[in-house]
């Protein structure tokens, strides 16, 4: 996860929590950011939960691979035109393939999609398939938002897998080795695990089983934050400590 999304989602986990520390805000590296009181500094590490992928040479692999050329060509002539940052999420189609060739045209369509002007009092803008004029492409959706950097991404739809605890603990097994290195930077110290609903390989059904249970770790506290991308956005869930 890159500076921007880390940002991006920080600031989505900050509007859900009701005692989100007070403080200034700042980046950092280990953790990933501070927030200071000026009597105390909690330290925020920020991290995705991601299923478990299929081989290189699955379909479902080739598939996300000329799609991922497509849309890092169309991130990349999208900053060059200077614009505000924006959050732009493309839907392809089950079936969308193309040639090596055809990358440049479809990422021009769609970065020049995303420069467009937005209206007044609207922040996000979408087009659906008639109004993209390219195939297999379902949906466009720009968000205007407030980030250092765009963000592109193209989720794939599947089917919904449950998190089971396992999974969970294996995040907080990897994050507690670093956090004596945090706490040299800090009082106190959180995790965020972020899953997003649009994005396929991060998106899974919390169990009840994965809320009750009771995890390992070395943080003060610990968190399981589902981006709903919906202004009905639940809180993020606690992790039980054991």
């Amino acid at each position: 996860m890159n500076k921007a999304a880390e940002q991006f989602y920080l600031e989505k986990f900050k509007k859900s929590h009701r005692h989100f520390p007070q403080g200034e805000v700042s980046e950092h590296e280990s953790p990933d950011f501070l927030v200071d009181d000026g009597k105390k500094k909690v330290g925020i590490e920020v991290t995705g939960f991601y299923r478990e992928s299929g081989s290189e040479s699955s379909p479902l692999q080739k598939r996300k691979k000329i799609r991922q050329k497509v849309i890092d060509r169309a991130q990349i002539l999208f900053n060059s035109k200077g614009l505000a940052s924006r959050w732009v999420t493309v839907h392809f189609g089950l079936y969308f393939h193309c040639k090596k060739s055809e990358v440049e045209h479809i990422a021009k369509k769609l970065a020049d999609l995303a420069a467009s002007p937005f209206p007044t009092e609207v922040d996000q803008m979408i087009w659906n398939n008639d109004e993209t004029t390219l195939k297999d492409i379902d949906c466009l959706v720009v968000r205007n938002v407030e980030m250092p950097e765009s963000h592109w991404s193209a989720p794939m739809g599947t089917f919904v897998p449950n998190i089971e605890p396992q999974q969970i603990q294996q995040i907080l097994d990897i994050k507690s080795k670093l956090c004596e290195k945090y706490r040299k930077s800090c009082d106190e110290l959180w995790l965020i695990i972020v899953m997003d609903r649009f994005e396929a390989s991060s998106f899974a059904s919390i169990t009840q089983e994965s809320r009750l249970h009771y995890y390992s770790h070395l943080f003060d506290s610990a968190y399981l934050f589902l981006y709903e991308h919906s202004v009905n956005q639940d809180p993020p869930l606690l992790l039980l400590k054991s």
